[in-house]
């Protein structure tokens, strides 16, 4: 056992006479739990009013193995003093087994500094020594700690520091200068976003419709509207941050059990452009599930944005908080009858204040969403003998040189007014690095008998990244002429 030196009565005081000295080491402190709280509950503005519970209960371990003597009608304090705010309500006290005397404690609040004294008192009656400290720690339940709201908004922690003196808030008898961290705080609510990997077509130029020749349309099969899933953005609790500790009862706090914000005002999410332009004619959208007939919308105080002008920025307004963990789906909806064309869009999301349980919110920064671009491509042979000409025979040959087998589809272009008809498909898929040949015979079949006298174009579509053509004729006297190396769009 480390002996303390012996001290006076008048060093000491009368109303603390102990047979001990100053420690060669210093106490411990120690928490049964540290509190995690979520850090989005937290804000200038109110932070003084904010009350968080703080550990199960504070430990006090003395330095000296053997324990502590008081003497009768002795009393040592116990200080502990928060790094930030200030101690409130502290609990109840726990002395471990000692010998004699009759020994309580009080644990107390200084309401100016805020530090927090557990007094240890040999009773006034004892006519013994007594002796604490030996094989346990002198404990008292946690206490509530306001004011420290500043702090727990950066993400970090509330410690203690400690010290054993004659007087509350002394430290003549040893220190435990080790902060120990009693409450912590962190990101509650996550938010991420990602892009859909789901689609397979982009833009495709194979089946545009006769007014919208030369231009292109998202996934196009028909006239009716097509519904893409440009991504998704999910707001979620971190399951490694346990935020169900704030008090419940105190309105500034949050005001349901969990950290995510039931009374949180609606989430902003905003489609912005890295590149390109939202074409008008289309519209986007929020969904749970899918997009589409076989989703559910998500309500917003645009249902859908339509766009109606070419515009760089497109936003949705939900109505509702999502649901924790639920993925929202951006759906872009494209009709059939409007071209649309490339962009790479971003979305940004914003998980607002509430007023009612403070809550800071949440942002996600612009995140990439589902690019559209081109998944098709088309060539123009710029020039066209009819089969009704006699003594002329044309051939045509188109290579695929993109990265996927596709059906070529073939339109005609009128050379005096331009309008160009629906496109047809011609002949069977082409592998990649592979070429076909079309008769005229088998141009016509596709696009209709062309007269004797007209001159028009071919345009060719396929749904792969890049084609070519080369076009060939047979003249009446037998030559037979490449009269294009090669055509491109």
């Amino acid at each position: 056992m480390i002996q303390f030196k012996k001290m006076s009565r008048t060093a000491v005081s009368a109303a603390v006479l102990c047979t001990m000295g100053f420690a060669a080491n210093a106490g411990t402190i120690s928490v049964s739990a540290v509190k995690t709280v979520a850090q989005e509950a937290f804000g200038t503005g109110y932070t003084d009013t904010v009350v968080v519970p703080a550990a199960t209960a504070f430990g006090y371990q003395f330095s000296t193995p053997g324990g502590i003597v008081i003497n009768p009608g002795g009393t040592i304090y116990i200080t502990l003093t928060p790094s930030v705010g200030k101690f409130t309500a502290p609990g109840a006290v726990t002395i471990p087994s000692g010998t004699g005397g009759a020994l309580t404690g009080l644990a107390t609040v200084n309401t100016t500094s805020g530090i927090m004294s557990i007094a240890l008192s040999n009773g006034t009656a004892a006519t013994t020594n007594s002796v604490i400290g030996v094989g346990g720690i002198v404990s008292v339940a946690g206490a509530s700690v306001t004011g420290a709201g500043a702090t727990l908004a950066a993400g970090s922690s509330v410690t203690a520091t400690g010290s054993v003196g004659i007087t509350a808030g002394g430290s003549e008898l040893e220190t435990a200068p080790t902060p120990v961290a009693f409450i912590s705080s962190a990101q509650a609510v996550g938010v991420t976003a990602l892009a859909s990997a789901t689609e397979v077509a982009k833009i495709d130029v194979t089946t545009i419709v006769t007014a919208n020749i030369g231009k292109v349309l998202v996934n196009q099969i028909s006239t009716t509207a097509n519904v893409e899933t440009l991504g998704s953005v999910t707001f979620a609790n971190t399951t490694a941050t346990a935020p169900t500790e704030l008090a419940t009862t105190n309105p500034v706090n949050l005001a349901n059990t969990s950290a995510y914000p039931v009374g949180a005002t609606p989430v902003v999410y905003t489609l912005s452009l890295a590149s390109g332009t939202f074409s008008a004619g289309a519209s986007y959208s929020l969904a749970t599930g899918a997009c589409g007939t076989a989703g559910t919308a998500v309500a917003s105080t645009q249902a859908p944005t339509a766009v109606t002008i070419a515009t760089t920025s497109v936003t949705l307004s939900s109505v509702a908080v999502p649901v924790s963990g639920t993925p929202i789906l951006v759906c872009g909806t494209f009709p059939g009858t409007s071209a649309i064309a490339p962009y790479k869009a971003n979305v940004a999301a914003v998980l607002t204040a509430s007023t009612a349980n403070k809550y800071i919110g949440e942002t996600l920064t612009a995140t990439g969403m589902y690019d559209l671009g081109y998944n098709g491509a088309s060539v123009t042979v710029r020039n066209y003998i009819p089969a009704a000409v006699t003594g002329y025979i044309q051939t045509v040959r188109l290579i695929n040189t993109g990265s996927s087998a596709a059906t070529a589809f073939v339109s005609l272009i009128d050379d005096t007014t331009g309008v160009a008809t629906t496109p047809v498909a011609i002949g069977t898929p082409i592998a990649v690095g592979a070429a076909q040949r079309y008769t005229q015979a088998q141009i016509e079949a596709a696009v209709g008998a062309v007269a004797a006298s007209s001159r028009p174009r071919l345009r060719f579509t396929a749904a792969t990244a890049t084609i070519e053509a080369q076009t060939f004729f047979n003249n009446s006297n037998g030559a037979y002429t490449n009269l294009v190396g090669q055509d491109t769009n």
